[in-house]
């Protein structure tokens, strides 16, 4: 539960630079877009492997969702 909202904070972040950039013209880098898809599909997938109680599959989703939610943060000052 924390993973996901620390994610949605993060997505909120992501959200009001999109709308900044936008304002100026401009897109949100690859690098974060990519990010924050990636930290999505890992996220659907743990929960998927959790419905199936996978708990081998869980931690690596979960494991991978971090990685991607440390680099956002990072980029956010969190």
């Amino acid at each position: 539960m924390l993973l996901h909202s620390r994610a949605d904070a993060v997505r909120a972040s992501v959200n009001n630079l999109k709308r900044q950039q936008s304002a100026d013209g401009f897109e949100i880098s690859p690098e974060i877009s990519g990010a924050v898809s990636r930290l999505d599909n890992y996220l659907q997938a743990a929960d998927r492997a959790a419905q199936s109680n996978d708990l081998s599959a869980i931690r690596r989703y979960m494991d991978g969702a971090e990685k991607q939610l440390a680099f956002l943060e990072g980029k956010f000052g969190r």
